[in-house]
């Protein structure tokens, strides 16, 4: 049976015996659709300059050398440009690699946060040795050179460190970079820890992390506004960040170690665009 059929009773085009258009071969229509899934959110009848030009080669008699009733996979010209598009994308939506897309101003001078979403802040009140470490995934390239965090209960002679961490199969790894100076947390108000510029690839985790001497309280981003990292085999609970406990006199591990999984708020850490 022929591919195409331009002489099909009642003037209407036929394909492998099938009177329609491109949009009614469904078959064709699905495999397309699976060649081209990052391309755009629509079927391909909804691709509105595709589904023409194949409809006017169907309406032209131009199928007729295609003589026996193949796949989309045997059409080569049309599959290796659909697959060039699909690996290789375009415009801004296509190259966002990172779940921090929202936050559009990288500008220099300006500041990123790991949060999610706009939701209020809250507070969170620190332990004296404990080291949490929290994920963050830029959307686009990016070069930091600060790190802060916001005291908003003081503690007499409370101290803290700030620093970023290398990913090591979803957790947190080696030292990336360490706050120049321990922050004086016996004062309420913002801590500003300087580091050497590091850039940050898109789509990269990396791991923001702070240690605590005693019980300060920090501003903190809501459990609500952070990205869940992993969920419990039970589905009750819902993991946000990593901790482990470290003598605040020892500094920043060079490796994270002894982690466990912690949900709920996180102190708010904003990193300085360079």
């Amino acid at each position: 049976m022929p591919l195409y059929n331009p002489s099909a009773s009642g003037g209407s085009a036929e394909w492998g015996g099938i009177a329609g258009n491109i949009a009614a071969q469904t078959d064709l229509a699905s495999t397309l659709d699976n060649k081209c899934p990052y391309v755009h959110g629509h079927g391909i009848a909804d691709v509105s300059g595709l589904q023409l030009a194949l409809n006017g080669k169907q309406a032209a008699g131009s199928y007729a050398a295609l003589a026996h009733p193949h796949s989309i996979a045997d059409v080569t010209g049309l599959q290796t440009a659909l697959d060039s598009k699909a690996n290789v994308g375009s415009g801004s939506s296509a190259a966002a690699k990172g779940v921090h897309a929202t936050q559009p101003n990288v500008a220099a001078g300006q500041f990123l946060t790991p949060q999610l979403t706009a939701l209020a802040l809250t507070t969170i009140a620190a332990a004296a040795n404990r080291l949490d470490y929290l994920p963050f995934i830029p959307a686009q390239d990016v070069t930091i050179d600060r790190l802060d965090v916001e005291v908003s209960t003081l503690i007499a002679a409370a101290q803290a460190r700030l620093a970023i961490y290398a990913d090591n199969a979803g957790a947190p790894g080696a030292l990336l970079r360490d706050g120049t100076s321990v922050l004086d947390c016996s004062t309420q108000g913002l801590k500003i820890a300087t580091i050497t510029s590091l850039t940050m690839a898109a789509g990269t985790t990396y791991w923001l992390a702070i240690l605590s001497s005693s019980t300060q309280t920090y501003r903190g981003v809501a459990v609500g506004a952070l990205m869940p990292m992993l969920v419990s085999a039970t589905l009750n609970a819902t993991y946000v960040h990593k901790r482990q406990t470290q003598t605040f006199a020892s500094g920043m591990p060079a490796n994270a170690s002894g982690l466990t999984n912690i949900s709920g708020t996180f102190p708010l850490i904003k990193m300085g665009v360079a």
